[in-house]
């Protein structure tokens, strides 16, 4: 019994002294609407942010907050290829312009390029909405929609793009895969690169040219053999003798320095068309509102009227650059020289031909009569 009476004595006193403490802790922490018992000696209350520190004067106005649209509208933009280059370079251009103009309602906002998708998935990201604006070469679209490849050849300033009809056909050949076409940054000019002198066109036979699917089927048709090799390793390819030459925009040897591995320059340009277009997933053109799409396109058609000579005058720049590094000009006799450029354009157009309906080729050999 006397065992049974000290254990409940000990389990009262634990039970006192728990209760007690619990007392003490809730005594130490008051209630968030507990006043203090002194007034004069609590302390004042505490800002709710560093933006209140300082006591504002009776008469001044909180800051408003800011609107929906002052926080702009961000649209996530890439490249086919990384800055530094002139196409890229105007592309950022044209992004900055679209928000300057638009005073910040519509951010296009450059993330990068390969790096962030693959050059080869890009245009199935863009019709996904992976993202929401790129610039490509417009024939690389062609595995959405064939007519894409009518980009690079149409010769056209982009004005006469749009007023031909051109503009609103091929808008609507990308509006049927989920992407909305924009326009042109710059434009390009074509020429052939080689390390072997050739005196006619008929020479290129059996060379080996590092190419792309734009300049697949004018190679093919000169009897010289595409091959299909990345950018960055052109440089290492002509320097191993793995590719006799290549076909690319004039500027490019500059920008990759390949002219320093590489002796000639056939002294003819072909594809001077605005081959890089800009374009926007559907979805997110949709969503636009009217304004910032009529915002969008103005500033394009803008942007189009100012790069166009520009572009010429880096074309011809370029050519001089590389020739002023010691590239050698190939120049053919005027028959020659002319046959060598129409059959840069008849071959394309062949092929054309066979990978689009009859009535989207036709319409579209009529767009480029005009």
């Amino acid at each position: 019994m006397k065992r049974i009476a000290i254990v409940t004595s000990l389990v009262l006193l634990v039970s006192i002294l728990v209760w007690g403490w619990g007392c003490t802790q809730t005594a130490i922490a008051p209630s968030p609407t507990a006043k203090p018992t002194t007034p004069a000696a609590s302390p004042a209350p505490k800002p709710t942010s560093s933006a209140t520190s300082v006591a504002p004067s009776p008469t001044a106005k909180p800051a408003p907050s800011p609107s929906p649209a002052a926080k702009g509208l961000v649209l996530k933009a890439i490249s086919y290829k990384a800055p530094g280059s002139f196409v890229i370079d105007s592309y950022q251009e044209w992004a900055k312009l679209v928000t300057e103009r638009s005073k910040g309602e519509l951010v296009i906002e450059y993330r990068g390029s390969t790096e962030v998708v693959p050059q080869n998935d890009q245009p199935e990201a863009i019709r996904k909405g992976v993202i929401d604006v790129l610039i490509m070469p417009g024939s690389r679209f062609a595995g959405l929609f064939p007519e894409a490849l009518s980009l690079p050849v149409t010769s056209l300033k982009p004005a006469e793009e749009r007023s031909s009809g051109y503009y609103t056909f091929i808008d609507e050949k990308f509006k049927a895969v989920n992407i909305k076409y924009i326009g042109r940054v710059t434009a390009n000019w074509y020429y052939l690169f080689t390390n072997k002198k050739v005196e006619k066109p008929t020479e290129l036979k059996g060379q080996k040219l590092r190419s792309t699917s734009t300049y697949n089927p004018f190679v093919k048709a000169l009897g010289a053999t595409p091959a299909s090799i990345d950018n960055a390793e052109v440089y290492s390819a002509l320097e191993k003798k793995v590719i006799d030459g290549f076909v690319t925009t004039v500027e490019e040897p500059i920008e990759l320095s390949t002219w320093e591995v590489t002796k000639y320059i056939v002294d003819y340009f072909f594809y001077e068309g605005y081959n890089p277009v800009t374009v926007m997933n559907l979805d997110v053109w949709n969503k636009l509102p009217k304004n910032l799409q009529d915002l969008v396109i103005s500033a394009t058609v803008d942007f189009e009227g100012q790069k166009y000579p520009a572009s010429e005058k880096i074309a011809v720049d370029s050519r001089a650059e590389l020739i002023k590094k010691g590239m050698t000009p190939i120049k053919f006799s005027a028959e020659d020289g002319k046959a060598f450029r129409d059959l840069a354009y008849s071959s394309y157009y062949d092929d054309m031909k066979t990978r689009m309906s009859a009535e989207s080729f036709n319409k579209i050999m009529g767009f480029l009569k005009k």
